[in-house]
């Protein structure tokens, strides 16, 4: 089975929806779909978490990707928040961890979005709870303390 620094997909994915479940329960998000991107220099993964409304899908699929290549592509930045432009469809929802490892989200309102691939970096290992402060710290996150403090 293939892995992705040491995780398979499916433990990614549940990492992913444990996440979802916080938010909802500990943050008041009403959604708990989206589309999770894992990217390193290319797509290594991008699936769809929980069943996201049709009309929507494709939208969060493109997100979801834009906002890792977006980061990839500004090696000076830790998060898509730093290059962030809501006029031109660009949203924050994707950090860079471990060996520069990309993970994006898309689904959610987008500090919810951010919060969570926060959360799923730091079940992982792939980030500490400094790190995870630090990283939420660029865009004011008002959700991760919520959600890392019980992870």
């Amino acid at each position: 089975m293939v892995k992705i620094l040491g995780f398979t997909a499916n433990e990614l994915i549940d990492f992913t929806d444990e996440g979802l479940h916080l938010l909802k329960e500990r943050c008041c998000i009403d959604r708990d779909y989206g589309f999770l991107t894992v990217f390193d220099n290319n797509v290594l993964l991008s699936c769809q978490i929980n069943l996201c409304p049709k009309d929507k899908a494709d939208a969060y699929f493109t997100f979801s990707v834009e906002k890792a290549r977006r980061l990839h592509a500004h090696p000076d930045h830790y998060t898509s928040f730093q290059s962030r432009d809501v006029e031109s469809g660009k949203y924050a929802g994707a950090i860079v961890c471990r060996l520069h490892t990309i993970l994006s989200f898309s689904g959610l309102p987008e500090m919810a979005d951010e919060a969570l691939m926060i959360f799923v970096a730091f079940k992982t290992g792939w980030i500490d709870e400094n790190e995870a402060l630090r990283l939420s710290g660029i865009s004011g996150n008002p959700y991760i303390k919520k959600i890392i403090g019980k992870a």
